[in-house]
């Protein structure tokens, strides 16, 4: 049971959501049906029903029996459901990793205010690569997540390709993603795989403009969102992306990516230089 342990064993600490007390009832007798389960989970939590115990006692054991196969050298890929975990953990580093790009550093808002121009545009051209390689990552491993959380085919982990991910998803959540990515951005994020776009020739593309960034890491975030809550509250790491991707857009909404100065401020100056 260490598999479970470490995913839900926080959980257990804070006696929150139906995994997390199915799972206590299950180290106390492994040998106990899900429906025997179920029965414990709601006495001790009536909020949730026998049915919600029952699914709850089925995805416990389902990522404790995969941890069990691979340990023995059997044949079963691991649950969808852990999968899916995994995936959602990705998601949330890869929220963490754009939060780490999304503004300048200390050097480079230092660079634009002595006025080196050319040293300030290239560090900005460069980060604002690495934010549309994080997001394109954030994008594959929250599409991946979906799809492991139905069922869907068990190697998507291998592709990278936005559009040929989204054509995997069930619906409803094709349709949802969709209401959230076009096609074309899926395309356009997607040529930012390897961190650096590259043309026809091999050589580095053109800088994403900020504007871009922006497109980018608004539809990032709004497909890791959508994605984060399908696994409820009782996931941490859910929990954990909806309050990354509201910072990341509390930045786009207040800061210049650029400069990394309040928007308020930067209009301020624009007025003042104007005078």
């Amino acid at each position: 049971m260490n598999f479970i342990a470490e995913h839900f064993g926080n959980l257990k600490a804070n006696g929150l959501g139906a995994l997390s007390t199915a799972y206590y009832f299950i180290l106390q007798d492994k040998t106990s049906s899900d429906e025997e389960i179920a029965k414990k989970v709601n006495k001790a939590k009536p909020y949730i029903s026998i049915l919600e115990g029952i699914e709850a006692a089925k995805k416990v054991k389902e990522i404790a029996e995969s941890k069990e196969n691979r340990h023995t050298g059997g044949a079963m890929p691991e649950g969808n459901y852990g999968m899916a975990l995994k995936a959602l953990h990705a998601t949330m580093c890869g929220l963490v990793s754009l939060r780490g790009r999304l503004l300048p550093d200390r050097e480079e808002r230092l660079e634009r205010e002595q006025g080196d121009n050319a040293a300030a545009a290239f560090a900005s051209a460069v980060r604002f690569g690495w934010v549309c390689a994080h997001v394109q990552h954030t994008l594959a491993v929250a599409l991946k997540a979906l799809i492991h959380l139905d069922g869907g085919r068990q190697d998507p982990d291998r592709r990278h390709d936005i559009n040929e991910l989204c054509s995997d998803l069930p619906e409803p959540h094709r349709r949802a993603v969709r209401s959230r990515l076009s096609e074309e951005t899926a395309d356009e994020i997607t040529r930012w795989h390897t961190g650096t776009r590259r043309g026809d020739d091999g050589r580095a593309g053109d800088p994403a403009p900020p504007e871009l960034v922006e497109e980018f890491t608004r539809a990032g975030c709004a497909v890791a969102a959508y994605t984060a809550r399908q696994f409820g509250n009782e996931s941490p790491d859910a929990r954990r992306v909806l309050y990354l991707v509201k910072t990341l857009e509390n930045r786009l909404t207040c800061y210049d990516l650029l400069t990394g100065l309040p928007i308020e401020s930067r209009l301020a100056q624009g007025v003042a230089a104007r005078r």
